[in-house]
């Protein structure tokens, strides 16, 4: 995937960020106050061959990285915000591994956020997530377009623009960043227009240069494929932005319309029915994703765990070992598994699974919970009211109620 993105390009980019990054720092900029807002205008001249509509899309997607980029140096100027970035940070991996891919030709690529593997305190490092999380905290809306006649040739003017509150910036991105299979979506979608965004540059150059009818058809159908794309990553950025279950499955159901196999949206949509608690519909979607990527085993477990809400115990068995075959040290699907067999009576797989999730992680506070509600069903009180002790030490305080049902 990364074949289009020539040395030229990176460096570029990768300067600009530097130099935006050291600017933040030098101006010290002072505590954010209120609303804030961005435009940028964008002027594009219509080719001979081009329509309206093309150059509207690409007019878009050249305003929305530019504003997009003024509000991640902006946000970049809280420490706060870098905090909390810096937290969260950790190196792109290669290769795609894991999470539900938000690019529909390829599952294997991430938004390079860095130029090296340095630590997360690298400046650049942060300022470019930062402006790669950008699209999932804010909005931004085109406030006109206008077309003008100039030197005998069509010219778009378009102005897109963002409001910033930096409180609930802080509050949207503090939320974005506990999702990480979210997070790598956006830093997939931002890779993936800005593919398709270049794509797109060159093709209109080529559309210009063609010799004949012939190639101009086929650059045209070029062109409408990458346009194709860029809307489909539109309505899957709005799907992911959205919190209601149906606005999400609408928006990835267009998304899919434009682009039938790509398995991100088809995952995530399957993620919005599951929530709605549309189990059925959601098992049909993750089962077009198996079709995709038979050993994507974060969607065995996505689909073992709406098995489990639609009580087909052992096909969400199935699901969960499918995961742990794959990734075995998982410790919500050890968990997610345990509970399952509790649902089938059988408490000894059950405390396995529980025993094997907190030896990787021993401060899981609900897995002691649930284990010792396990403990209790067999018979084991005082191993009950030990993880019971446990867990409200860590914080659930649900344990507090189950240590008073057992005085």
């Amino acid at each position: 995937m990364s074949s289009w993105l020539n040395k030229t390009f990176l460096s570029s980019r990768l300067n600009k960020t530097f130099v935006s990054s050291w600017l933040i720092l030098l101006l010290s900029l002072p505590a954010f106050a209120g609303t804030v807002t961005f435009t940028d205008t964008v002027r594009v001249v219509m080719g001979s061959r081009e329509s309206q509509d093309e150059v509207r899309v690409y007019a878009t997607q050249e305003a929305k990285r530019c504003v997009l980029d003024k509000v991640g140096v902006y946000l970049s100027g809280s420490t706060e915000i870098v905090r909390k970035v810096q937290e969260s940070f950790s190196p792109p991996l290669a290769g795609g591994q894991g999470g539900v891919s938000s690019s529909p030709h390829t599952g294997a690529s991430r938004y390079p956020l860095s130029s090296s593997s340095s630590s997360f305190l690298d400046t650049t490092s942060v300022l470019q997530r930062i402006q790669t999380l950008t699209v999932g905290v804010v909005q931004t809306e085109v406030v006109s377009e206008e077309w003008k006649t100039e030197g005998g040739s069509f010219v778009l003017y378009l102005v897109c623009r963002v409001k910033v509150d930096p409180e609930d910036a802080l509050n949207r991105l503090t939320e974005l960043l506990k999702d990480k299979e979210k997070v790598e979506d956006y830093q997939k979608v931002q890779f993936e227009v800005e593919r398709l965004r270049t794509e797109l540059a060159q093709l209109r150059k080529d559309l210009e240069s063609a010799k004949s009818e012939r190639e101009t058809k086929a650059v045209k159908e070029e062109v409408q494929t990458a346009i194709n794309g860029l809307t489909a990553q539109d309505w899957f950025q709005k799907g992911l932005a959205a919190t209601e279950p149906d606005d999400q499955i609408a928006c990835f159901s267009l998304a899919l319309q434009l682009e039938p196999k790509w398995k991100g949206a088809w995952g995530n949509r399957g993620i919005a029915y599951r929530n709605k608690g549309d189990y059925l519909r959601s098992i049909e979607d993750f089962n077009i994703v198996l079709k995709i990527t038979p050993e994507d085993s974060m969607i065995y477990g996505h689909r073992g765990f709406a098995y489990f809400m639609n009580c087909d115990y052992r096909l969400a068995i199935s699901d969960f070992s499918r995961q742990l075959e794959i990734t075995p040290n998982d410790t919500m699907t050890l968990f997610c598994r345990g509970l399952t067999y509790n649902s089938v009576n059988e408490y000894t797989k059950a405390i396995i699974d529980f025993n094997r999730a907190l030896a990787i992680n021993p401060r899981f506070a609900r897995v002691y919970l649930v284990r010792g509600e396990t403990f209790r069903i067999m018979g084991e009180q005082l191993k009950a009211k030990r993880d019971f002790q446990k867990a409200l030490e860590l914080g659930d305080e649900e344990a507090k109620r189950k240590l008073e049902e057992m005085r």
